[in-house]
């Protein structure tokens, strides 16, 4: 059985509505057994899953995933970004990047999401 906690790179994210920037449909996140591995290249372009934001609260709720963060391609290398969290802890939830009242998503300045085969109906 497999007992390493895992990690979660979001990478890019789909908004209902991508000029505004509230509500995710939808991220492409990376998962691996260590922020090493991921920020020193050893998940391929190709290892990535698609995640609601359902999906999201789930994994960070999760006891087996030790971190979701947002991560983003600089000159050529992925840059840590922010841990994820979800808040407020009762409903509805919201992911953010930072505690605050703001009934929204946000992960910062994440590129947004375009293939629209990416995200679910």
């Amino acid at each position: 059985m497999d007992d390493i906690k895992k990690y979660y790179a979001i990478t890019e994210a789909c908004y209902k509505d991508n000029e505004e920037r509230k509500t995710i449909l939808a991220v492409k996140a990376y998962k691996c057994d260590s922020k090493e591995d991921f920020f020193m290249g050893k998940i391929s372009n190709d290892d990535f899953e698609k995640l609601s934001r359902k999906n999201v609260i789930e994994l960070i709720e999760n006891t087996n995933v030790k971190e979701v963060f947002t991560a983003y391609m600089v000159t050529g290398e992925w840059d840590y970004g922010e841990e994820v969290i979800y808040y407020p802890k009762d409903n509805p939830k919201y992911i953010k990047t930072k505690k605050d009242d703001i009934k929204e998503d946000n992960l910062g300045n994440l590129p947004i999401l375009k293939d629209k085969k990416f995200v679910w109906d």
